[in-house]
C-alpha cells in the first residue's frame, strides 16, 4: 500500500479506475483522417500519467491486435487500414498501481480522396467567467478539402484545469453557465470534418467560472468610537452594506503612527471591541471592516482616530472578564470582611477584582481556600458582580482554633484562557479571628 500526507492526514493512495471510456474524435473515419483518443474520465489517486495503444481489428471487429509504435494520443490513418476497424486504449498509471479502458470500436475504414482537414490556428473560447453568461468557440482555421463541417464537444474541467470530461456534445458553439460550472474551467474540441476525412483541436481553456451572485457592496462605512486613552475600549460598528444575503462580516483592528500612517494590524484585535494597552499610547488607531457572501469580499476602513492618551491610573469604568486578555491581567484590589472574623461562626469576606488597565472587571471567577486547608469548608467559585465585587461566605471548621489569624489563597479568573497562566492573578490575604 501507498500513503500520503494531506493537510496534516495520512490517507492510502487508490488505483487509477475508469469511470468513463475514451473516447477516438471520429468513429466512421476515414484513410488519411488524424484521429485522437481522449483519456476518459478516472477516478483514483492524482496525479495520474497516460499511455496509449491503438488496436486495428478486421471488418466485423475480431481479429484484432495492437499497431505497432502507435502508442501516441493522435493516430493518422495509413491506406493499409481501409476496410479495417480501429479503437484505442488508454493506461492510466499512479503511486498506487495502474488501470485500464478501451474506446468503442469504430465503423470500416473508408478510402477517400480528398484532403483531410488541418488546423492552422486553434479555436478561440470566449465570454465573461460568470453563471448566467454564455461563451462562444470559433471554429479556429482549417486547410483541406472544403466544404467543412465543425461538431464541438464542451468539457468541463476541475478548478485545476484537469480531469475533463465531456458534457455537451453536437454542432452548437455556444453555451450558457450554470451553478454546476461554477469554480470549474470549462474547453471544446472542435472537430472539422470533410470528404477527407476529419481531424480535431483544443481550444484554448477558461480560467474559473464565477458565481452570479453581486460581492457586497458599502453603502455606510464603519464608524468606530470610544474614549481615546489607555485602559478604555474602542468600539466599531459593521457599517450598512447591500447585497444578496447571507453577508458575514470580520474585523481587523490596525495600529497607525501618530500621523495616522504606516498602519499595521494588530495581532489577535479580530472583534468588535478592543480594549486601548500602553503599546496604543501616541498612535492612531483604525478597523478593516470585510463583508462577505457568496459572490466574493468586499472590505472598507473604518474612521480613524485621534492619538491615543496615556492612563490616569484611576479605575475606570466596567469591562466584562471576556474581553481581558494579555497584556492585560486582572487584579484583586481591595477586601472587606463586613461582619468581621469570630470563631466557629460563618463570616463573609467580599473582594473586589479590577485589571491592570484600571477598570472594574465584572464576571471574573473568584475562588478561596483557607491555609491549612481544613480550618475552613470549600468555597465554591463565584463571579464578580457589575461592580467588580463578589461575596463569599466563609464557613469555619471545629479544626480551626477559636482566636488565630486565617490566610486565605484568592484567586481570580477569566472564563477563558488558562487557570493558572493567561490573565488570571492570585493573592494571599490574611484575617484576625476573635475568640
Amino acid at each position: 500500500m501507498v500513503f500520503s500526507t494531506v493537510g496534516g492526514a495520512t490517507i492510502e493512495d487508490t488505483a487509477p479506475v475508469n469511470t468513463a471510456p475514451p473516447a477516438i474524435s471520429d468513429s466512421s473515419p476515414s484513410v488519411g483522417e488524424s484521429l485522437r483518443v481522449s483519456t476518459g474520465s478516472w477516478s483514483g489517486t492524482t496525479p495520474m500519467t497516460y499511455t496509449y495503444q491503438w488496436i486495428r481489428c478486421d471488418g466485423g471487429g475480431g481479429n484484432c491486435a495492437a499497431i505497432s509504435g502507435a502508442t501516441s494520443l493522435s493516430y493518422t490513418v495509413p491506406s493499409s487500414d481501409a476496410g479495417y476497424t480501429l479503437y484505442a486504449t488508454v493506461t492510466a498509471t499512479n503511486s498506487a498501481g495502474s488501470g485500464g479502458g478501451s474506446s468503442p470500436l469504430t465503423s470500416k475504414i473508408s478510402s477517400t480522396s480528398g484532403t483531410a482537414p488541418s488546423n492552422t490556428k486553434a479555436p478561440e473560447l470566449t465570454g465573461t467567467l460568470q453563471v448566467g453568461q454564455k461563451l462562444t468557440v470559433s471554429t479556429g482555421t482549417w486547410t483541406g478539402t472544403t466544404p467543412i463541417s465543425y461538431s464541438y464537444q464542451w468539457q468541463r474541467c476541475n478548478s485545476q484545469g484537469v480531469n475533463c470530461s465531456a458534457f455537451q456534445s453536437g454542432s452548437s458553439n455556444t453555451y450558457t453557465l450554470t451553478s454546476a460550472d461554477q469554480g470549474n474551467r470549462l474547453q471544446v474540441w472542435v472537430t472539422a470534418s470533410n470528404s477527407g476525412g476529419s481531424a480535431s483541436k483544443y481550444s484554448n481553456q477558461t480560467g474559473q467560472v464565477g458565481s452570479n451572485v453581486a460581492a457586497p457592496q458599502n453603502t455606510a462605512a464603519p464608524q468606530l468610537t470610544g474614549t481615546l486613552a489607555q485602559g478604555q475600549t474602542l468600539k466599531v460598528s459593521t457599517g450598512s452594506w447591500s447585497g444578496p444575503g447571507p453577508i458575514t462580516v470580520s474585523f481587523q483592528w490596525q495600529r497607525c503612527n501618530s500621523s495616522g500612517t504606516g498602519c499595521v494590524p494588530i495581532g489577535g484585535a479580530t472583534g468588535q471591541a478592543y480594549l486601548l494597552t500602553s503599546s496604543d499610547v501616541g498612535h492612531k488607531l483604525q478597523v478593516l471592516v470585510t463583508a462577505r457572501n457568496t459572490g466574493g469580499t468586499t472590505a472598507k476602513y473604518s474612521n480613524q482616530t485621534g492619538v491615543i492618551a496615556a492612563s490616569t491610573g484611576a479605575i475606570s469604568g466596567v469591562v466584562s472578564a471576556k474581553d481581558v486578555n494579555l497584556p492585560t491581567r486582572l487584579v484583586i484590589d481591595k477586601m472587606q470582611y463586613p461582619n468581621g472574623g469570630h470563631s466557629r461562626i460563618p463570616f463573609t469576606a467580599r473582594f473586589h477584582v479590577s485589571d491592570t488597565a484600571h477598570h472594574s472587571v465584572s464576571g471574573a471567577l473568584v475562588y478561596v481556600v483557607g491555609l491549612p486547608y481544613h480550618w475552613i469548608g470549600a468555597v465554591p467559585e463565584q463571579a464578580t458582580d457589575g461592580s467588580g465585587w463578589v461575596t463569599l461566605t466563609i464557613n469555619p471548621t471545629k479544626r480551626m482554633p477559636r482566636s488565630t489569624s486565617l490566610v486565605m489563597f484568592v484567586r481570580a479568573r477569566t472564563p477563558q484562557g488558562d487557570v493558572l497562566t493567561g490573565a488570571s492573578t492570585r493573592r494571599l490575604v490574611q484575617v484576625h479571628i476573635r475568640p
